[in-house]
């Protein structure tokens, strides 16, 4: 299992590896380029090549990550289609968090890709939006925490129970559904500290 003790260090490793490839244009954004990340902070990379559409850019940097790290799941980010194309990609190491986002935009050159074309994992993408959602309840940032429309994608709207029993619930539904043993238990590990308001501590 990987652990990068420096995680810009790790995401200039991800673009070296993705210049070996075919694609033009490969740059790190978000807050490890702006160098204001925290451990909680995924990795995003913009690609960029009109030879390949928007989907066949993201599908080459994934094989070329796969080649060299052991990739947990991917899953496709379908509400943000046709303007912009994202995977997140979950790999095995101590920080999940630190997933990558591979980001590639709309491209006159190519048709549209629908959301019936792309391939998507009901658990693995309950799995991502889980992961997404508690990292901001961890970081107290209520404006981009959306467990209620996580929680809705299950069960029936309920406003008068906590944020805290809507992680819980959606957290036993992947327990019932899934038998990843790995994301369950790191998903547990951070449930705990969510239950008991407690700063959780990652492998940076």
């Amino acid at each position: 299992m990987e652990n990068y003790s420096n995680p810009r260090k790790f995401a200039f490793k991800i673009i070296e590896l993705l210049k070996t490839t075919d694609i033009k244009q490969i740059k790190l954004v978000g807050s490890l380029s702006e160098n204001n990340f925290d451990e909680y902070s995924d990795i995003d990379i913009e690609l960029n090549d009109n030879k390949q559409s928007p989907v066949e850019n993201i599908n080459i940097a994934l094989n070329s990550i796969s080649k060299k790290y052991d990739i947990l799941f991917s899953d496709w980010a379908k509400s943000l289609l046709p303007d912009k194309y994202v995977l997140s990609v979950f790999l095995k190491q101590k920080n999940i968090f630190r997933f990558i986002d591979l980001t590639c935009f709309k491209d006159a050159n190519f048709s549209d890709t629908t959301r019936d074309q792309l391939p998507q994992d009901k658990i693995y993408h309950i799995f991502k939006l889980w992961i997404c959602n508690a990292k901001q309840e961890i970081r107290n940032r209520h404006d981009r925490n959306f467990i209620d429309l996580l929680f809705v994608k299950l069960f029936i709207n309920n406003d008068s129970i906590s944020n805290k029993t809507k992680f819980e619930k959606v957290l036993d539904w992947l327990h019932t559904n899934s038998d990843n043993n790995y994301l369950l238990k790191e998903c547990d590990r951070i449930m705990d500290k969510i239950n008991d308001n407690i700063p959780i501590t990652l492998a940076k």
